[in-house]
């Protein structure tokens, strides 16, 4: 069948770098929709340096830009120089403000807009010194952090850091300043922090902060039973008429990051002619408490084969997420491309971002056409997960003899998914819900929803290690509103959750149950 491609355009363009050099893929598209093997040297990354300074007022600075190609070598790029304050030529060559403060130059690739990095310059008062602030921060330990830590320093200047990580402040005043680090999970703890560290002129200051984790796990989270779900309403409703979410198709998967909770739903712009949703993509909404969200005012943050001529099946049809170690939010869709005009076909795609909003989309990770696939006509990602270092996908596989039955992909990279694998054992007819959820530190739940027509949740559980082996069935839930539905479970706020969608109201709602630990 031919494949037709997605929206070459990667979507994290407010992110001071672009995530490219660390993925690499098999195949890219081309902005015509048709598939051509990857250009290696094409450039898919810029890079200023230097990326931070310290100057005085009027004094000059030679910045220059570079790109970076998929292999993650350098390589020459034309750039647009801007500057939110002092003045930058078109050599790079900049002219500090006058007035001191903390300013922006940025190098925007000519060709490609959305390739941009960033140089952060401070304006100092004449006469002061400056050192380097070096950060460390060691974490050992159970159940670690996720998503890692943010350093503040001075209350205003922060930037990330690993939970085994280090990062420098350049240029930073001679003299004391307090550094803090923060966004710390609530079973971490830390020595004396905030604390003050002395700058040295013309070097180095270090500073080591020590994190204890604790077990997250004093025994087994319980599955709840059917009566002990409470229905708070509406989540999320559709958007506004003329939008891209007029229509709510599904919610698709959940994260949460920094005590912020990621739904992610896929809406549709109307009803094609044979009644299914038209031109999919997928948003995101935010919550603080996972009952009432906010629409991303940046949506949609993933799209798929974007702009074929009538092809308004053609989209995002499913999703399956989860936060990576380094914190990074690693998504895996199913996206639905045209075949013949009348007809389409599934594969499943990858997009990462730093913050939860804004993607890079990486295209597809595996096709029906690899031959290692189960199904060889329509693929849908519907959950996945990392542990030990082994990235697994749960899809949907339609075509050479399977009908919506249940697969699992897995690698040892977010990329390469070479192992695939038919879980028989599960009736035909799982549409949805499948992304795992942690009962311990060795036991899961993978909820599956089932039946077109019925629209049950299983409740499925087996060990992190095993994910293939989901023989054994726990629960049911048959909940007479429920269709198109994601479970989550949250410690920190003791709740279970189910995201579903309200046919009759098309709204996403959302019912409850608490955490109990047996």
């Amino acid at each position: 069948m031919r494949s037709v491609g997605f929206d070459p355009t990667p979507f994290s363009v407010t992110s001071s770098k672009i995530l490219a050099t660390s993925i690499g893929l098999a195949l890219l598209f081309c902005a015509t929709g048709e598939p051509t093997d990857i250009d290696l040297e094409e450039v898919v990354e810029i890079v200023v340096s230097p990326g931070q300074v310290s100057l005085f007022p009027w004094q000059t600075q030679h910045f220059v830009a570079y790109g970076r190609t998929h292999n993650g070598d350098s390589t020459s790029a034309s750039v647009n120089w801007t500057a939110s304050g002092g003045q930058i030529q078109s050599d790079g060559t900049y002219v500090a403000n006058g007035a001191p403060g903390d300013y922006l130059v940025v190098a925007t690739h000519t060709l490609r807009t959305w390739l941009a990095d960033t140089a952060y310059v401070t304006v100092q008062q004449p006469g002061t010194s400056t050192g380097d602030l070096r950060i460390t921060a060691t974490t050992t330990g159970q159940d670690l952090d996720p998503d890692g830590y943010l350093v503040v320093v001075d209350g205003s200047y922060s930037r990330s850091i690993g939970i085994n990580g280090s990062v420098t402040f350049s240029n930073v005043a001679v003299g004391n300043h307090a550094v803090q680090l923060s966004d710390l999970a609530d079973n971490c703890t830390v020595g004396q922090n905030p604390r003050t560290v002395d700058v040295p002129a013309e070097a180095t200051a270090e500073t080591t902060f020590d994190v204890t984790c604790t077990s997250l796990n004093t025994g087994e989270v319980a599955i709840p039973i059917p009566t002990d779900w409470t229905d708070w309403g509406t989540a999320l409703s559709p958007g506004p008429a003329g939008s891209w979410d007029r229509l709510l198709n599904r919610p698709a998967t959940m994260v949460k990051k920094n005590d912020v909770f990621y739904l992610y739903y896929i809406g549709a712009s109307g009803n094609r002619a044979d009644g299914g949703p038209a031109n999919r993509k997928l948003g995101v909404a935010t919550s603080t408490d996972g009952i009432s969200f906010t629409r991303y005012s940046g949506n949609p943050v993933v799209t798929h084969a974007v702009g074929i001529p009538n092809c308004d099946e053609c989209g995002v049809f499913s999703a399956g997420a989860f936060v990576d170690d380094d914190g990074t939010v690693v998504m895996y869709y199913g996206g639905m491309e045209e075949t013949d005009p009348g007809s389409v076909d599934g594969d499943v795609g990858l997009a990462t971002s730093a913050d939860g909003l804004d993607f890079t989309n990486w295209g597809d990770v595996f096709r029906h056409s690899d031959g290692a696939t189960i199904g060889d006509d329509e693929l849908f990602a519907i959950g996945a997960y990392q542990h030990g270092g082994v990235y697994n996908v749960y899809y949907m596989a339609k075509g050479g003899g399977y009908d919506w039955d249940l697969a699992l992909a897995r690698g040892p990279e977010i990329t390469n998914m070479s192992s695939h694998e038919h879980l028989d054992h599960v009736s035909p007819e799982v549409v949805g819900a499948g992304d795992p959820i942690a009962l311990s530190a060795s036991k899961m739940v993978v909820p599956l929803l089932k039946d077109f027509s019925r629209d049950d949740i299983e409740m499925r559980t087996t060990a992190l290690t095993t994910p293939g082996d989901l023989g054994q069935l726990v629960e049911v839930y048959d909940f007479s509103d429920l269709t198109r539905a994601i479970v989550f479970m949250d410690r920190e706020t003791q709740r279970w959750y189910v995201y579903y969608l309200n046919l009759a109201e098309d709204a996403i709602r959302v019912k409850t149950a608490p955490v109990i630990i047996r």
